[in-house]
């Protein structure tokens, strides 16, 4: 990626203050500017995809941000070194000419040095108007999109792949199985769209207000609502998935899309949540976005933009599937959809995503984009109802299966927490009971437990049960039952085993069966350790 660098921006400055000293018009008009020009420069560097982003593509494309990056890292290179003078005789020189001259492979492609390019530089160069090179750094400094080809390429290299990619091994991107349910659901007519309801007046007026439109604010504002009409899906829109693991392992910008659907988070257990957002209010589980762009904005950007949302999206809801689950499994379905809309040409495109296992061991799974239809909205109101059908119908099937997926996640966490809540509850039943210091004691002496240490145990633990409280620290069952011998810092370790093996015995009177792991062998409710298995089902196990 090696080429002559442009002047560099210390010279720049330089040959400013040369003009500076010859031009007083120049130096009544040159100050700003090259501030200016400086915070551009800072900001073109500082803006572009990090190192690691440049060096794992497969393949770089020529973009401006390539170009950028290309230049960033010919500015940083060290400078050539001059090598020794050596003093040769004519003759000498002669006969290394003859020989072919010196071997200058290792120059190629190398920069050419700051200061030659000074030294290099003519009174014509340094008469230049500072507006002119003001035009040159700020057309350098253009603002470029971050989803250009080499985003893309880089959803590739991390198993996102577009609509219409065609693999190196020839296969292509598969369809979701679901997809005939999935376009026969879309297809189900809205009364909200019928004649009676969406005139023919309305369509001309939805095409006259998409002709005016100049911003994307202004589509998202006056252009959308009309398409997807009114609905109470829970949504927002413009925040970065900052709070979601990278997608792409950090390299590229997070997803921010335009709109998107999602739930409340009080619809989802605590244990399955995790929101996409910093903010506590956002919705979650998002697996319907929208993308739009105004008439000067690009529709391949759109599309990758939608192609990181879905995928996203496609993400959150396999593992939304399969939790719980050891062993995730993708089903080949689609549970996510996106939809692009261009101001310019007045189209509406729907995708949908969907998930397959990973090729390859320890790399994440592939995420597919299949283009589902396209409607051209401005065309004739028949056109605009059926995309608008469509649009509305996807809203609903998404939030279809996004509720059935969190109905399905908290029933496993109920079902998960079902054991462990009932033998809290049957703990804390049995911490009720008249609990003597008796209980403690008995044991003291074969442990060689201070009698007084047994004593304050004892109190410790009827007092924190009696409050209500059940203890924070915990021993590690098979069944995973929190459980803990005391809270009180005073009593040492011995006393709360003490205490394990006390309360055993209290278990016992109850006909209740208590294991707890914390220990190499096996003590029984009577305080006898023993390795093999103990005929006292309510036995205490030591790992």
């Amino acid at each position: 990626m090696a080429s002559p660098s442009p002047i560099s921006k210390q010279q720049s400055v330089s040959n400013v203050g040369n003009r500076k000293r010859r031009n007083t018009y120049d130096a009544a008009h040159s100050s700003p500017p090259t501030k200016r020009i400086k915070s551009i420069s800072v900001a073109r560097i500082t803006s572009n995809f990090p190192p690691q982003f440049w060096d794992n593509l497969s393949k770089v494309w020529l973009t401006p941000r390539a170009l950028r990056e290309k230049d960033r890292r010919n500015d940083i290179q060290p400078p050539a070194i001059n090598p020794a003078i050596v003093r040769a005789t004519p003759t000498s020189l002669s006969r290394f000419a003859r020989r072919g001259g010196p071997d200058l492979r290792h120059l190629r492609g190398y920069p050419e040095p700051k200061h030659a390019a000074s030294m290099s530089s003519n009174r014509s160069s340094n008469r230049r108007t500072l507006s002119t090179k003001a035009i040159s750094i700020f057309s350098r400094a253009k603002r470029s999109s971050a989803y250009d080809k080499d985003f893309e390429q880089n959803l590739i290299d991390h198993n996102i792949y577009p609509e219409g990619f065609k693999h190196t091994d020839g296969r292509t991107t598969p369809e979701p199985n679901n997809l005939d349910s999935i376009v026969e659901s879309l297809a189900y007519p809205r009364a909200s769209l019928s004649p009676s309801q969406f005139s023919i007046s309305a369509f001309k007026s939805f095409r006259a207000a998409n002709s005016q439109v100049v911003s994307k604010g202004k589509v998202m504002a006056d252009i959308l609502p009309t398409i997807r009409g009114n609905s109470e899906i829970l949504n927002e829109g413009n925040l970065p998935f900052a709070n979601l693991k990278s997608i792409t392992n950090g390299t590229t910008v997070d997803a921010v899309p335009n709109w998107y659907d999602g739930s409340y988070t009080k619809e989802i257990s605590k244990t399955v949540r995790q929101g996409p957002t910093s903010h506590a209010q956002a919705p979650v589980v998002p697996n319907f976005f929208i993308e739009a762009k105004a008439p000067r904005g690009g529709a391949d950007v759109a599309k990758r933009q939608a192609c990181l949302d879905g995928a996203v999206g496609a993400r959150a809801m396999h593992s939304l599937q399969n939790y719980g689950e050891d062993v995730p499994v993708c089903d080949g379905n689609a549970y996510t959809f996106s939809s692009t809309y261009h101001a310019g040409t007045g189209t509406l495109q729907l995708y949908a995503h969907h998930a397959t296992g990973p090729t390859a061991e320890e790399e994440q799974p592939e995420y597919h984009m299949t283009q589902i239809d396209s409607w051209g909205m401005t065309g004739n109101v028949d056109t605009f109802r059926r995309g608008a059908t469509a649009f509305r119908n996807a809203r609903d099937l998404a939030r279809q299966q996004r509720e059935t997926f969190i109905k399905a996640a908290n029933a496993r966490v109920s079902q998960e927490a079902a054991p462990v809540e009932k033998m809290e509850q049957t703990y804390k039943k049995l911490m009720l009971l008249p609990l003597t210091e008796r209980l403690f004691t008995n044991t003291w002496s074969r442990l060689r437990i201070p009698r007084t240490t047994a004593k304050l145990a004892a109190r410790d633990t009827v007092k924190s049960f009696s409050s209500g409280k059940f203890p924070s620290s915990c021993c590690r069952s098979t069944s995973r039952i929190p459980f803990s011998v005391c809270q009180s810092s005073s009593v040492s370790h011995v006393a709360k085993l003490s205490y394990a093996i006390s309360l055993a015995g209290l278990a016992n009177r109850a006909e209740a069966s208590l294991e707890v792991r914390a220990g190499t062998g096996r003590v029984g409710s009577s305080g006898k350790a023993n390795e093999g298995h103990g005929e006292n089902e309510s036995s205490l196990h030591f790992v």
